[in-house]
């Protein structure tokens, strides 16, 4: 059995086997190099992506902090618009009954209802008013003609205000 192996036959087979073993350690590390690449980008994402995280998580209490004070502002600001609702409308009322107190005819009271009709009407800009003549026949007589105008057919606003005693509020 002499011959089988030669010298020059086991250096050409550890040759072989040699550059087999450095193609495949060259393989193996250009792989790893391939994923550590794909590691330092992926850790650059997650750093930008947990940055935005928490952009929008601040924005987030930001914007709860923003909303609680705006509905504390609103309320308060409702609050005060409904006391001053509620302080005219009393006013108005009491006017009203001084009003009703100083013209207690049935006739005048009639008059006086076709004049609040006509005053809300043109207050509040609605197209069905009573016509000007309508409106200067409910006029009650109390004085208070000279705060019509005939001509323009409307009442003088600053004048019947100053009667009513509410051209000073």
């Amino acid at each position: 059995m002499p011959g089988l192996y030669t010298r020059k036959g086991h250096e050409r087979e550890l040759r072989a086997l040699r550059e087999a073993y450095d193609g495949k350690i060259g393989e193996v590390q250009a792989a790893l190099a391939e994923l550590k690449e794909e590691n330092r980008r992926l850790s650059a994402e997650v750093s930008f992506l947990s940055a935005q995280k928490q952009a929008v998580s601040e924005a987030m209490i930001a914007a709860g902090e923003s909303k609680k004070q705006m509905e504390a502002e609103l309320g308060e600001f409702v609050r005060s618009e409904k006391a001053l609702a509620v302080q005219a409308a009393e006013k108005a009322q009491a006017l009203l009954e001084e009003i009703r107190a100083a013209y207690p005819d049935r006739a005048e009271t009639a008059r006086f209802a076709r004049f609040e009709r006509r005053l809300d009407a043109i207050l509040s800009g609605r197209e069905d008013a009573e016509s000007a003549e309508d409106a200067a026949d409910a006029v009650p007589d109390c004085g208070a003609r000279k705060e019509f105008d005939a001509e323009d057919g409307e009442w003088k606003l600053e004048q019947v205000l100053e009667t009513l005693g509410l051209a000073d509020d």
